[in-house]
């Protein structure tokens, strides 16, 4: 599928014609197929946009899963690691809102179109628009991850500086906290073979990386389907 969406993007990035050299000896009135010009202007920036999403997406699941290893690990080193997700929350929105705003164009895309052209751009905006739906639930599951870390840490703040009794640790491994807190490894855990361990998704951040890699397979079936409609459109333009 990657091939595809790679091959679609080259496609839409070549799709629009080099300006002449010199201009023509004879003015000639040339009208633009709308259904072209829907694809160069308005489909194209929103596959620009949702294929950046793909590249945060997927290094937002990385930073997860390595979360969930510090957290293993009994790591305190996931504090970049958040802010990197904070960015890339930031950036997925960004390009969410603007690929939005390239399919929301009623000039381009007719709720009822009368002709082939309209109907086949109502298609591509319809099977953009649901992966676009697909990454804004990521986009909910990342940011809601990021601010329950935000809130997890001004508990732990205010009630460190709260007076209280000490209380004695949990008999045997402590579950990971949504605040990323970290527990002594289990004894014997080798860092270079736990991801073969299984012991990620006992984590709150393992399980996050495995729901993240799970909606993204989703979305590609989504991102195929629009792929194949939107490069039928680009070789007849």
């Amino acid at each position: 599928m990657l091939d595809q969406i790679l091959a679609l993007a080259a496609m839409l990035a070549q799709a629009a014609p080099a300006p002449a050299p010199t201009p023509p000896r004879q003015i000639i009135d040339v009208r633009s197929r709308p259904l072209c010009t829907t694809l160069h202007e308005n489909v194209r920036s929103a596959v620009g946009a949702l294929l950046e999403n793909d590249a945060q997406l997927a290094a937002g699941t990385t930073d997860y899963r390595k979360m969930a290893q510090d957290v293993l690990l009994g790591s305190r080193a996931t504090a970049l690691l958040r802010l990197n997700l904070e960015s890339r929350a930031t950036a997925i929105a960004r390009n969410l809102s603007a690929a939005d705003t390239m399919l929301a164009d009623a000039s381009r895309f007719a709720a009822d179109p009368p002709t082939g052209d309209g109907r086949l751009a109502l298609e591509m905006k319809n099977q953009l628009q649901a992966v676009i739906d697909s990454q804004k639930l990521m986009l909910n599951l990342v940011n809601g991850m990021v601010e329950t870390d935000a809130l997890g840490d001004m508990q732990h703040e205010f009630s460190s500086t709260a007076p209280a009794a000490p209380s004695p640790p949990p008999a045997g491994r402590a579950a990971a906290t949504s605040a990323g807190l970290p527990y002594a490894p289990p004894g014997g855990i080798d860092p270079r073979t736990l991801l073969d361990t299984g012991l990620l998704g006992d984590t709150l951040y393992g399980t996050v990386a495995q729901l993240l890699a799970g909606d993204r397979t989703d979305e590609a079936k989504l991102e195929s389907s629009a792929a194949r409609t939107i490069m039928r459109v680009a070789e007849s333009c």
